[in-house]
């Protein structure tokens, strides 16, 4: 079957009925029924659900345990990059993407029904930790600017190609293993999925306010940790155009980008099949 990543705003979508008729989502649920489609769950997306009124968050949540496979969330971002990073440097054949069982949906409901101390807590700090994104990211804006003022590139394939192998140092230098990662060749470092993905999203949004002049979205610091997990996925269906736009340029083989509507017509043109597995 096809695996897909559901953007947090399609669960939106889905819920508030918003360009998806009922037939259409009898459609998609019956492809999730008969294995031709598997909605994968992310910990990003668990997360970002949290955020929204009570009523809200347990709408999403419960659409979301109902679409998903719950039973195989994928890693949080940093985990799932550093784990395929230290695998490639021991030797040792690609992890799996997902938690197996460290994960329960159904504890965040309850937590969200009859919030805690410690989970109003947490959630008041993860709101905080937003803010520091963001930061970092208007850092990380300046750092870049200065960088490739002396020598602009003049597509997005010649910023790849410039700025890509400091970015997977970058990367390796975090999961600790540099050196070893150095030894094997970083263009191979480049071809790990989750890594890949990681830096292609970054550098396309850099691309995008630095040379194309566009500007940070409420919320773009948080799309940035999607997109490790995206990388678990074979299609990654968003309603946001202009996600779509900057991770459909990213230099990754086997990675569609849709938004729920095109997702719709592929499974009603037959063109997604229970033809694969899922990487457990």
């Amino acid at each position: 079957m096809k695996t897909c990543y559901f953007d947090r705003n399609i669960c939106d979508q889905i819920d508030k009925k918003r360009g998806i008729s009922d037939d259409e989502l009898n459609g998609l649920q019956a492809a999730v029924s008969d294995e031709r489609i598997a909605i994968l769950l992310s910990f990003e997306t668990v997360q970002e659900t949290t955020y929204a009124s009570q009523d809200t968050a347990l709408r999403g949540l419960k659409l979301i345990s109902d679409f998903s496979r719950a039973e195989f969330p994928i890693k949080p971002h940093t985990e799932l990059v550093r784990d395929e990073l230290e695998s490639f440097a021991e030797g040792k054949e690609p992890p799996s993407p997902f938690l197996f069982g460290r994960f329960s949906i159904d504890q965040v409901i309850t937590d969200i029904q009859t919030p805690t101390p410690e989970i109003l807590a947490l959630l008041e700090e993860d709101k905080l930790n937003k803010t520091k994104l963001n930061t970092e990211l208007e850092e990380l804006v300046k750092a870049e600017r200065e960088v490739i003022q002396r020598n602009r590139p003049q597509t997005f394939e010649m910023y790849w190609e410039q700025r890509s192998p400091y970015f997977a140092e970058l990367f390796a230098e975090r999961a600790g293993c540099l050196e070893r990662c150095r030894e094997l060749g970083m263009d191979r470092v480049l071809g790990l999925r989750s890594v890949r993905m990681s830096i292609g999203a970054i550098l396309s949004l850099l691309y995008a306010l630095i040379i194309e002049g566009r500007r940070v979205k409420n919320g773009t610091s948080r799309d940035l940790q999607h997109s490790g997990p995206m990388s678990a996925a074979d299609i990654i269906v968003t309603d946001d155009g202009e996600l779509r736009r900057l991770l459909n340029r990213i230099p990754m083989d086997h990675l569609t980008v849709v938004n729920l509507c095109e997702l719709i017509d592929l499974l009603q043109l037959g063109c997604v099949q229970r033809n694969s597995a899922i990487r457990v």
